[in-house]
């Protein structure tokens, strides 16, 4: 009986373990994909700024935006 009380647990730690596994990394990919979404809209205006079709400042006025 001890066995089977240590097995159910067992089973049911390993399931909470693979719920908040998944979870974790849902919300993980989701920080990378919107952090990667940033750069790249921040690397567009800085080549844009470069070539002199956006002002400069335009820039600084994203950085203080909070995104």
């Amino acid at each position: 009986m001890r066995n089977t009380l240590y097995d159910q647990a067992r089973k049911e730690g390993i399931k909470e373990g693979i719920k908040e596994g998944i979870k974790e990394g849902k919300t993980e990919g989701i920080n990378i994909g919107e952090n990667k979404k940033k750069t790249e809209i921040k690397n567009e205006i800085t080549t844009l700024i470069q070539k002199g079709k956006l002002p400069q400042d335009t820039l600084n006025q994203i950085h203080s935006l909070k995104m």
